[in-house]
């Protein structure tokens, strides 16, 4: 271990701190250790586990915070957390630690877990050290690793890969070791965090669209992060995507008590860098300090580009020994949640401390939660179902300005029936949200749908789910409502697994609900359904294969091949750079769609390798490249991991039938592009009825007939396909059920249930058509392709699941919101 090894991991640092630093400052770190931030998540949503945020227990001496990882159990095959970083200058080798690993009160054991480090492409694993969690708290941590400065490397919290291993922890680090610089003595990072930006225009809470770029949250030109402090040296953590275009006029600056320090930070081109600067001696002991981030740039290259060409803050880092006061933002406009005690979080743990409330806060997110135990909405508006009616309370709701309104009220008038019937509990609802926009028109409303509970009686009007139908119902005329269904978190069935009482959320489903109203990826998981076969996202787990043909623009690009087989899928890019003959000419290459280039300073030649790819590229020599040149290919997957567990891993029956990566397959989530006669499969399978597919997908073109799921032989299996342009089918054997008015050119959710007479087909979880089937048994599935009449998708899929039994209708409508919110339809 290293002088950075300490006990307890920020000790008496906690105290030089100010308010703000302590929650988004790490000692000794160059990554935050915030487990549940978004930031760990985003490279791989289908891969990571769930967090859960509890309260601190007595005596421990961590950071105020405990993570339960992988709480539920549930996470997909081969699950992990990770996160880029880049190695310092000075730093030779790092520890990966994890403080107070322990295992969580009623776990008796847990598989192991582990601490990795990857390299660039993240396809080979460079170092890996296992740990068991124990009864007894551990600060864990691998032996140093040796690394080079200038190089980017990944970190993974591994999970899932000897079983579901659960665990309490406190903050993941990775540890620099250096002899020389601020990284040679004990230092604080300062995470760039979106509620500590000054004049940002961007969300200042985390939101998965501000880290399409893992390495910073997105913010614009000259933002930055201020600060007073004693120290005398600082760096700052500078990651570029602009000085192509904008030279040493893109510098970002840092200023030291109103004045600009000279020269300002010379970024390097396309990578993160580290710049060492000296705060000079003042009148003041401390000194206010304001890091910059560099102006941006705006360009369609590379595509597809959410987020604009830029020099971006990612970290400050300051010498642990000296005072800091890090200064928030002035106050953005607050978010207000009006609600009963869910709204409040009764029954989580520590309601003071790790419920709704707090946890929204611990994300950035100005919250007011205005709410109590016992409220119901007639008690504020009264009975009368009218928009002047809720004007009172409106007026109360608005007094201060909020930017977005959850509206978490109702439940009690459900269940007491305070306003006679559903219908009437939804018109009230309805004119609340009305009232609202007419005294602050830009102000968005949020309906978040009543949670499940053990007990839902029959009300007047109707059942709970209805109210839930009619909740979500209200968006329709009104564009400044959001509908979020945290009733689709969890199943009525597992509701006694998510409620402290039978009533109110427990810890657990409170994570659930914070996913939610923070946009992350649905918290349902298809492993919570017990008849699981297989599981396929194409975000996760597609593998790598041959090469598409090549994509060229520019000024007359010479033709140009690529040999081998690529390790995984993406979408490959390479740009020249710098116009030429070889070797004279430079070119520099992605697999991470221009947010992170693996190589930038690359001669062009005849053979260029492309490392960690398996790739290689020939380009012609002898002749001139121009500088706007750019060359794309695309991996044709040959494998689909099942995220299940149970290995049901789809292939291809051979490389004629891998079909093409799609990197913005819909919504920005990659998916598979089919081409007539591509598809993949699944063999060896002993499935009788009743089972179940479902598929995330579109098609091309609905004539003539198309494939989204196939058999492999006559009589066996199911078949799911367009037969008209307006209609979809599912066929067993001689039995068909049609489904009409279904256009599969737009995205949808298709449920495919063989279970006899009482066989269905579910479109976006709805019941599209009930009947008979056949009941033929399931002994292999094709996706994209019908391998006995050749119907063949010309579409894409995104994700896919195959049950053994019949899932529930809650399950399905669980699984389809799942699927619904990530891919954003």
């Amino acid at each position: 271990m290293n002088n950075m090894d300490i006990e307890n991991p920020f000790g008496g640092v906690l105290t030089r701190l100010g308010p703000v630093s302590a929650a988004f400052s790490d000692l000794n770190s160059l990554v935050s250790g915030r487990l549940h931030s978004t930031a760990w998540k985003v490279s791989a949503w289908a891969r990571a586990p769930r967090v859960l945020q509890l309260h601190e227990h007595a005596g421990h001496s961590g950071h105020g915070r405990r993570y339960w990882v992988n709480h539920d159990a549930l996470c997909a095959d081969g699950g992990y957390l990770e996160r880029p970083w880049t190695c310092p200058p000075g730093v030779s080798s790092v520890i990966l630690g994890l403080d107070g690993v322990q295992l969580p009160p009623g776990v008796s054991s847990s598989p192991d877990f582990a601490l990795q480090l990857l390299d660039s492409t993240r396809t080979n694993v460079l170092h890996a050290t296992s740990f068991t969690p124990t009864s007894a708290i551990a600060h864990v941590a691998t032996p140093a690793i040796a690394v080079t400065p200038g190089v980017q490397y990944w970190t993974r919290l591994a999970v899932c890969f000897a079983g579901q291993a659960t665990f309490l922890c406190d903050r993941i680090r990775v540890r620099p070791v250096a002899t020389s610089g601020i990284f040679a003595a004990p230092f604080v990072r300062i995470d760039a965090h979106p509620s500590l930006l000054h004049d940002s225009n961007e969300v200042r809470h985390e939101d998965p669209a501000l880290w399409p770029n893992p390495r910073f949250a997105m913010h614009t030109s000259f933002a930055s992060m201020r600060f007073r402090t004693s120290a005398t040296m600082l760096a700052v953590e500078i990651y570029d995507t602009a000085n192509r275009g904008l030279g040493d006029r893109g510098r970002p600056s840092v200023f030291v008590d109103s004045e600009p320090l000279d020269p300002p930070l010379p970024v390097t081109r396309d990578r993160v860098s580290y710049h060492e600067i000296r705060i000079p001696s003042g009148r003041r002991a401390d000194r206010e300090v304001v890091a910059h981030a560099g102006p941006q740039l705006y360009t369609s290259l590379p595509s597809p580009a959410r987020e604009h060409r830029g020099a971006y803050l990612s970290a400050l880092y300051v010498p642990a020994d000296a005072r800091l006061d890090v200064l928030r933002p002035p106050a953005a406009r607050p978010d207000i949640l009006f609600g009963d005690s869910k709204g409040t979080g009764y029954y989580s743990s520590y309601v003071g401390s790790n419920s709704m409330h707090f946890q929204l806060h611990e994300r950035g997110v100005s919250l007011i939660t205005y709410a109590a135990g016992g409220w119901y909405l007639a008690a504020k508006t009264g009975t009368g179902l009218t928009v002047a009616a809720c004007k009172p309370l409106a007026r109360e709701l608005v007094r201060h300005h909020p930017a977005r309104l959850w509206l978490q009220i109702g439940r009690n008038d459900l269940a007491g029936q305070t306003l006679g019937t559903i219908q009437n509990l939804a018109t009230q609802l309805g004119n609340l949200c009305d009232a609202c926009h007419e005294l602050l028109p830009d102000l968005t409303i949020i309906v978040p749908t009543i949670t499940r509970e053990v007990n839902e009686p029959d009300v007047a009007g109707g059942s709970w789910n209805d109210l839930r139908a009619l909740q979500r119902a209200l968006v329709t005329g009104r564009d400044y409502v959001k509908i979020q269904d945290w009733a689709s978190a969890w199943t009525r069935a597992e509701a006694a697994q998510f409620t402290a009482d039978g009533v109110h959320p427990n810890d657990r489903a409170q994570e659930h609900c914070v996913a939610l109203a923070m946009g992350e990826l649905h918290p349902y998981s298809p492993r919570r359904i017990s008849s699981l076969v297989g599981w396929w996202e194409a975000d996760a787990g597609l593998g790598g294969g041959e090469m598409s043909s090549v994509t060229a623009t520019g000024n007359t690009p010479p033709a140009v091949t690529i040999s081998g087989t690529a390790t995984r899928a993406f979408r490959l890019r390479v740009e020249v750079t710098t116009a030429g003959v070889p070797p004279n000419s430079r070119l520099r290459w992605s697999i991470d769609e221009g947010r992170y280039w693996e190589e930038i300073d690359v001669p062009l030649g005849a053979s260029v390798p492309l490392p960690g790819t398996g790739l290689t590229l020939t380009m012609p020599t002898g002749i001139a490249y121009a500088n706007n040149v750019v060359y794309t290919w695309n991996v044709r997957p040959a494998s689909w991991a099942d995220l299940s567990g149970n290995g049901n891993h789809l292939g291809v029956e051979s490389a004629a039938y891998a079909g093409r990566y799609d990197a913005v397959g819909l919504s920005d989530q990659p998916g598979v592009l089919w081409a007539p006669q591509q598809g993949m499969r699944l063999l060896g399978l002993n499935l009788t009825a009743p089972y179940a597919v479902a598929v995330v997908a579109t098609l091309g073109s609905m004539t003539p007939s198309r494939a989204l799921v196939g058999r492999q032989s006559a009589g066996d299996g199911v078949l799911l396909y367009s037969t008209s342009s307006t209609r979809m089918s599912v066929a067993d054997g001689t039995f068909q059920l049609d489904a009409n008015g279904v256009v599969a050119t737009a995205p949808h959710v298709y449920v495919a249930v063989v279970d006899g007479a009482n066989s269905r087909l579910y479109v976006d979880g709805v019941a599209a058509v009930t009947g008979t089937l056949s009941n033929a048994p399931l002994t292999g599935i094709w996706f994209g392709l019908d391998r006995v009449d050749g119907w063949a998708s010309d579409g894409r899929h995104l994700a896919a699941a195959l049950f053994g039994g019949r899932p529930s209708d809650d399950e399905i409508a669980c699984l389809t919101a799942r699927w619904r919110q990530k891919y954003r339809f």
